[in-house]
């Protein structure tokens, strides 16, 4: 039973660390684009074009999933390399300019990630959570991954209004993005801490 609370606090943990990265890092990716380049088609293709690719190469997460012989590895696996997306995105800001190529690719390999860990993510946590307590867990889950969710994109966005008052716009943008790659790794270390039975 406690390798069981174990699970859970770690499950629910996941799920908070997962949407502070969502509300400081995806979320503000769009006005990046903006920031950086000023162009609207970009910050508009760039929260389409990518999720379109990236729906593409999460194709290959039955194959990884074979070879690793493991959901939890994959999932981890995803999780670190997404936390990873965020760093050349600091640097970035940091730099002031980035090749769009580079952006739309970082952009997609984020989304591949995202997209490529959700069915393992819902075929492991299955066998973890016994079914008589799944609707109260997952429903609790929620709500702390909505405040997670919220607090990541209200904080962002007066952590952006001050950078920008104080006249380091981008360096808000690092600064957030920094802040994403951080969430997404708690959230993997708290991926790892699961069972896999």
């Amino acid at each position: 039973m406690n390798e069981l609370r174990k699970d859970l606090r770690a499950i629910t943990a996941d799920g908070a660390a997962f949407s502070v990265m969502v509300g400081t890092g995806e979320t503000y990716l769009p006005a990046f684009v903006v920031a950086l380049s000023g162009s609207q088609l970009a910050a508009g293709l760039i929260a389409t074009v990518p999720m379109a690719v990236g729906a593409l190469l999460q194709l290959i997460s039955p194959c990884a999933i074979r070879h690793l012989h493991s959901y939890k590895a994959w999932v981890v696996l995803c999780a670190v390399v997404q936390s990873l997306t965020f760093l050349p995105l600091v640097a970035a800001a940091a730099l002031g300019s980035i090749p769009t190529g580079a952006l739309f690719a970082l952009a997609s390999v984020y989304w591949a990630m995202t997209l490529g860990a959700g069915p393992a993510w819902n075929a492991w946590v299955d066998t973890l959570v016994p079914r008589a307590q799944r609707a109260s867990f997952f429903a609790r889950r929620t709500l702390v991954g909505q405040v997670g969710l919220l607090l990541g994109f209200v904080g962002g966005g007066c952590l952006l209004q001050a950078t920008t008052a104080g006249g380091q716009h981008l360096g808000g943008f690092a600064l957030l993005f920094l802040l994403a790659a951080v969430a997404r790794l708690v959230s993997a270390c708290c991926l790892h801490s699961q069972r896999e039975l």
